[in-house]
């Protein structure tokens, strides 16, 4: 078959001398073509495959493209007829791992590790993926915040005088990060003078204020008079005549408000006069006072921002690279400047990479561009290389580039993608010689599509390229036409509300993908829903889960915005800062345990503390975290809290224990485990034993609510493995929920058979036989201008708007001067783009596009697909059964089977569930059975010997001051003393006794057992342990096996074996140190048989430190 492309497709195989840019259209092969490409060459002799280079978008196409270049040159060897020829195919195969096929990041870590002396890096550097570099910038962000905090900076200062807090230029910072090599001038701007303002404030005001009532009608939506209250209030709060109080009320008064008559009848007798005269003095003020004050203000605030944005984008540069540590950026720009700036190192690394073949080119960023243009440059052994190159001037080798891209495609201009730098390089190869070669047939859509996706894109682009959009080519259909193919609509009334339309549009597609897949005329895999944004994606997960449709969600973030990951990782933050009462009331009142407002009023009434280092009230125990054991196994049911919310496990509310302080013993428990075990061990375990995975696994067929659980422990063991704090991962957790570069992990992975859902940046290569463009309710315009970058030659300067955002409310704070002009040229670059997403959307699909149309959306207020409403006018409506019995997918079962299937598939996921929550372990601590009730008389002479009657705060005072010491090898009193009023901060009844703690401490120097320890050859404090035990025959565990944890306060090894010491801060009683020693004998016992299990030493003895008297006691 003669394809309408094919004399572009012979050039592509035959021009090997040509530098060629391929413009291939959605289906038309791109990686086909590639891989003949790269086979040609090596074929007749051209290229040899240690010189070749491929770099592509991601690792899966680097894959992707070694495998089909390799199936290339197989079926090349099968045919070829010239024993020569044949012989090049066989030897490439045999090198065939010596071809670099890979991403731009990862070619670049390859040329520095190659020329790392060069290139001024170590070595040895590592290279940090997305998510490290992002929790790294915002550490260095922090560090750098306190660095200048601790210094005074003046630009800190002045900008938190002005009102800007440090968290206002969070997102600001990250994207000055992003473009790490673009400049941001700041300038010398002085804060206007305030004081005319203020006089010509006051005298509106004067003039305004007595005209709106103090008492508004609530539901009032006259502008004017919902600003007059705002105003009000806010001139009331003002403090004195600060200039950032100034500019908060101008603010107010930035558009000139429209009045609304209605709402000012029976308020004055001629409202069109009054509505005339204040139009007219609210703008005259706007123009005459608001407009030149905020301008000046806005552009004094913005220097002051890029100052210590930049200086704090440069701090966080140089501890990136004093820890070896490079993120993409600086791989990038390394390597770029490496070949920019050395030119025997330029020419070297052109003998070694001589041809280069680059895919998604049009999702290129500049430093991309100039790294592959830099090493195709044509250099004369001649002529002495120019000592720095700028890449926008030079010209590439004669075929030593091909380049293939989509231009209408080209949609993460948020990400650095440039359409601009890729009609650059256009420009370039053309002027070299080379050729831009359109591919048009699409072996992808059906005619049908292709027609529609001509109409619909031909008025578009324009028919040549402009800078911000690339030119219109044709798709020129391959396939035949299939039944039911086409494009289909699905219409929403506009009676339907807007919060409700995501779940209706959702509800009717499960019910299409179910009635196709009950038909046997479709299976899952061939469904792909799509949405503008990622706001809705889990409504249309949850539709098509409730209909048992395997799903998998792209684009929702690593947990896909789940609730259970979010509520864990509220609860791993309390956790972490067990005093922080806020974060502990925020678990208590959430669905983990549903307790009401009512329950913990009545229990901070009764004299109760929100905190877990504090025994909780009503403990017939009265103990602290340290010696409650772990909680039995909650109840799994699941119940409606006194809130209103679904509390995740029960948490009886029995006479004896209020739910209050039922959970509260829960969660000391909890604690306990954080500070015993490593943090994904202490989350695994809270995990079983609340039943939450098990729960979780329940609310979804698919299991993606346990399998975001699983994956969630993982990013904490991540977490904990790189150094970081509990703390630390729940904040990653957090991060991950909301970001989207990470994807959710289901609990079975690696289906292939799923309906996909995913947002449609995320839908770009990806094509599927019946596609849904869903969501219709969400915005469609492109997203607001906050960065303006304008590039000439190699040089980049950037311009930022920054921005307050409150409650769906944006706040100016700050923007450069001829931010208007920058904003509307970015705006002209953004709306291009916005063009090209529906372009990707409405290329995906083989044979069916249904399009979800809101009759309420207008041009006005128009929807993510409103553009096509016009190309849609004629198309038919999708036909959606009616569905009202769920189904399971089976593999090619007839309708009347499917019934008996579903009830199978249900049958034996709930037996997986049930084995699921069965716990695998029984889980004892060491120290959980030990309870002692101790009575001291008051006239007790012995009672001098023990020390403060704290209870078991004192005690663990005690113990972290001895853990400092035995671990510095020094008793610093100063430093003890210092560390014990910070232990004890907030703890008023403890701080009369912090200078006996530190006393007793002081002891344990004068004897032998801190000579032995210190001599030690190995000394180790505050051990965690958990060994197996085997199930003893008639315990309590039901036969199951035994984890048995606990922690060793100090053991070091001496010339005998090792000796284990348990510091005890009792008050002694009748018998004294003998008496305590018999009563710990067995925990002792327990510490001696697990350290055995995990040294494999037999030679062990242990001993009691008993504080109070300041003494050992040996007892093996």
């Amino acid at each position: 078959m003669t394809l309408p492309d094919q004399a572009a497709r012979e050039l592509i195989a035959s021009r090997l001398d040509l530098n060629l840019l391929v413009e291939a259209g959605a289906g038309s092969g791109k990686t086909e073509n590639l891989a003949q490409r790269m086979a040609a060459g090596i074929t007749e002799g051209v290229y040899e495959i240690e010189a070749m280079a491929a770099v592509t978008f991601t690792r899966k196409a680097a894959a992707e493209l070694r495998g089909r270049f390799q199936q290339t040159l197989e079926a090349r060897l099968v045919d070829e007829p010239v024993p020569e020829k044949a012989a090049r195919i066989r030897a490439a195969l045999a090198l065939l791992e010596r071809l670099f096929a890979g991403t731009i990041h990862a070619f670049c870590a390859r040329l520095l590790r190659e020329r790392p002396v060069e290139a001024g890096i170590a070595p040895g550097f590592t290279e940090l993926d997305e998510i490290a570099d992002l929790e790294q910038q915002q550490q260095s962000w922090r560090e750098y915040l306190s660095r200048e905090r601790a210094r005074g900076s003046g630009t800190l200062r002045a900008l938190e005088a002005a009102g800007v807090q440090p968290k206002d230029l969070d997102d600001e910072f990250a994207r000055v990060c992003l473009f790490e090599e673009v400049e941001f001038p700041s300038g010398d701007a002085t804060p206007p003078d305030p004081d005319p303002a203020w006089r010509a404030l006051e005298a509106m005001w004067a003039d305004l204020g007595p005209r709106v009532p103090e008492e508004l009608p609530a539901d009032t939506r006259c502008d004017v008079q919902k600003r007059a209250k705002d105003f009000r209030w806010r001139l009331r709060a003002a403090r004195s005549r600060r200039p950032a109080d100034l500019t908060a009320l101008l603010t107010i008064w930035d558009h000139t408000p429209r009045v609304t008559m209605k709402w000012w009848e029976g308020l004055t007798p001629n409202t069109r006069v009054l509505r005339d005269e204040l139009q007219e003095l609210l703008g005259r003020f706007r123009d005459d006072i608001v407009t030149p004050y905020l301008t000046e203000w806005r552009r004094y605030v913005y220097d002051l921002a890029i100052e210590l944005l930049v200086d704090a984008r440069d701090y966080a540069r140089d501890l990136r690279f004093s820890r070896l540590a490079l993120n993409y950026g600086d791989l990038l720009q390394r390597a770029a400047k490496l070949l920019r700036e050395q030119p025997d190192v330029r020419r070297a690394l052109q003998g070694k990479y001589r041809w280069l073949f680059v895919d998604e080119f049009q999702d290129t960023d500049p430093i991309q561009a100039e790294v592959l243009l830099l090493l195709a440059a044509h250099e004369t052994e001649k002529r002495k290389p120019a000592r720095r190159v700028d890449w926008t001037r030079v010209r590439p080798r004669p075929g030593a580039l091909f380049v293939v891209g989509d231009p209408k495609q080209s949609i993460f201009r948020f990400r650095r993608a440039d359409i601009e730098i890729y009609d650059q390089v256009r420009r370039i190869i053309e002027a070299s010689g080379g050729q831009t070669v359109p591919l048009e047939a699409s072996f992808r859509a059906v005619p049908a599509l292709c027609a529609w996706a001509n109409e619909v894109f031909a008025t578009v682009f324009p028919d040549a390229p402009t800078p911000p959009q690339p030119a219109f080519h044709r798709l020129e259909p391959v396939r035949a036409d299939a039944p039911a193919a086409g494009v289909r609509v699905l219409r929403h009334e506009a009676s339907v509300d807007r919060s409700e339309l995501a779940g209706e549009d959702a509800a009717r597609i499960a019910d299409y993908v179910r009635s196709e897949i009950a038909a046997g005329r479709r299976r899952p895999g061939d469904f792909l829903i799509l949405t503008r944004i990622k706001r809705n994606l889990a409504v249309y997960a949850a539709a098509l889960e409730r209909l048992d449709l395997p799903v998998e969600v792209s684009g929702a973030g690593a947990f896909g915005d789940s609730e259970h990951v979010r509520e864990l990782a509220a609860l791993l933050r309390s956790l972490a800062d067990p005093d922080d009462g806020v974060a502990l009331v925020g678990v208590l009142r959430g669905p983990f345990f549903g307790i009401s407002d009512e329950q913990l009023f009545r229990y901070r009434q009764a004299g109760g503390s929100f905190t877990l280092t504090r025994p909780v009230i009503g403990d017939p125990v009265e103990s602290s975290p340290e010696a409650i054991p772990p909680p039995p196994p909650p109840a799994r049911a699941h119940r409606q809290s006194d809130a209103g919310q679904p509390n995740l496990f029960e948490v009886p509310d029995e006479p004896s224990r209020p739910a209050a302080e039922s959970a509260l013993v829960e969660l000391q428990a909890m604690y306990r485990w954080t500070r015993q075990l490593p943090a994904a061990a202490a989350t695994e375990r809270i995990l079983e034993r609340t039943g939450f995975l098990a729960l979780a696994a329940t609310g979804t067929p698919g299991g993606a609510d346990a399998g975001d659980l699983i994956h969630a422990v993982d990013r904490v063991r991540q977490v904990a493995e790189d150094g970081g704090t509990l703390a630390e991962a729940a904040a990653a957790l957090t991060r991950e929920i909301e970001g989207s570069d990470v994807e959710s992990l289901p609990l079975e992975p690696g289906r292939s058979d799923v309906v996909r859902v995913m947002n449609l940046h995320k839908a770009k290569g990806l094509e599927a036989p019946v596609v849904f463009l869903a969501d219709p309710g969400t915005s469609g315009g492109s997203r607001g201008v906050g960065l303006r970058i304008e590039r000439d030659g190699d040089r980049a300067v950037g311009f930022l708007r920054f921005v307050r955002r409150r409650n769906f409310a944006e706040t100016v704070l700050g923007e450069p001067d001829g931010w208007a002009d920058r904003a509307a040229a970015e705006r002209q670059f953004l709306d291009c783009e916005e063009d090209r997403l529906r372009y990707v959307a409405a290329t995906r699909a083989m044979d069916l596009l249904v399009v979800s149309c809101w009759e309420r959306a207008t041009a006005k207020k128009p929807g993510p697909w409103t553009a096509f409403d016009a190309a849609l006018a004629g198309a038919e409506a999708l036909e959606v059964g009616e569905t009202t019995v769920p189904v399971a997918v089976a593999p090619s079962s007839a309708a009347g089977d499917l019934a008996a299937t579903a009830e199978a598939a249900a049958s034996e996921r709930q037996a997986r569930l049930r084995r699921a929550a069965t716990p695998a372990w029984a889980v004892e601590s060491v120290t959980g059975g030990e309870r002692h009730e101790i009575t001291v008389r008051e006239d007790d002479p012995a009672r001098l010997l023990r020390g403060p009657a704290t209870g078991m705060e004192w005690g663990e005072l005690v113990h972290r001051l001895l853990e400092d010491a035995l671990r510095r090898g020094e008793v610093d009193t100063a430093r003890l003393t210092r560390l014990a009023k910070w232990l004890t901060f907030g703890k008023s009844e403890l701080a009369t006794v912090i200078h006996e703690a530190v006393e007793a401490v002081e002891t344990i120097t004068e004897s032998d057992l801190w000579r032995d320890a210190l001599a030690a050859e190995t000394r180790h404090v505050e051990v965690p342990f958990a060994v197996l035990e085997d199930a003893a025959e008639g315990d309590s565990t039901d036969g199951l096996p035994t984890v048995c944890h606990g922690v060793i306060d100090l053991v070091y090894r001496t010339a005998d074996g090792w000796a284990i010491v348990d510091h005890k801060t009792d008050q002694l009683c009748e018998g004294g140190t003998e008496a305590l020693a018999d009563r710990y004998r067995g925990q002792l016992e327990r510490y001696v048989d697990a350290w055995r299990a995990v040294t494999g030493d037999v030679r062990v003895t242990t001993g009691l430190h008993v504080v109070r008297a300041g003494e050992i006691r040996w007892t093996s």
